[in-house]
């Protein structure tokens, strides 16, 4: 008995010490999942910008945009004289662009500007607009002094905004040096156990056989088992 009390204490022990390895160095896999949102903001997309547009000259900037960006500024002419003529403020598209710089002064091309904008400033020689890239691209902000008949003093400021963007990391497995603390505790919890049984085990006083009587003298002694005699 107690022997084998002392062998189900040291399986327990065992299982116990196996739990806590294994859970030390295989630790279970976990995901691990951080969002993080960006919130629109304004990014310079043409820093405040002087330059002195000649006669009959023109002033551009080209940017690239993805659909639905959108840029706001402001356009101007310093000591604009409109009665020397207009000064035209663009949004192009690359094609536009170069079929317009090809061939300028021409009639617009085939489809306009459908999407892109074409302004003239107003006699305060400020224009201010907003305008939302109808598809991503390269685009022209382009001063036109063609029909100006004199230096023009331009400034351009443009920004931009950028709609808010959701991105989702998932991280997954963890590091292999991070222990599985439910294993573990439950392995240290089982060698306990185990050791506790081993003690109980070897604490165990062996089983005696019943002492032999021993006749006493002057006490006669009978056989249960034969007959008196007659």
């Amino acid at each position: 008995m107690k022997t084998s009390i002392a062998v189900v204490g040291v399986i327990i022990l065992l299982i116990g010490a196996g739990l806590l390895v294994y859970g030390t160095y295989y630790p279970s896999p976990a995901a691990t999942t951080t969002t993080t949102t960006t919130t629109p903001s304004s990014v310079a997309i043409v820093p405040a910008s002087s330059r002195t547009v000649d006669a009959g000259g023109l002033w551009s900037f080209g940017i690239n945009l993805q659909k639905g960006e959108t840029v706001s500024g402001t356009a101007s002419i310093q000591g604009y004289n409109s009665s020397a003529g207009p000064v035209f403020f663009y949004i192009q598209n690359e094609s536009t662009f170069i079929y317009w710089g090809g061939c300028a002064p021409c009639a617009l091309p085939s489809g306009g500007y459908t999407g892109l904008e074409n302004y003239t400033l107003p006699s305060s020689g400020t224009y201010s607009f907003t305008w939302t890239a109808p598809y991503s691209g390269a685009f022209y902000l382009a001063f036109d002094n063609e029909n100006y008949n004199q230096k023009a003093n331009a400034n351009l400021q443009v920004t931009g905004s950028f709609p808010a963007t959701t991105s989702t990391m998932v991280s997954s497995p963890p590091s292999s040096t991070t222990p599985n603390n439910n294993l573990v505790y439950a392995g240290a919890i089982v060698m306990v156990l185990g050791i506790i049984v081993v003690a109980l085990g070897a604490m165990m006083k062996s089983g005696k056989p019943p002492a032999k009587v021993e006749p006493q003298p002057g006490v006669p002694t009978t056989n249960p088992a034969s007959p008196p005699k007659r």
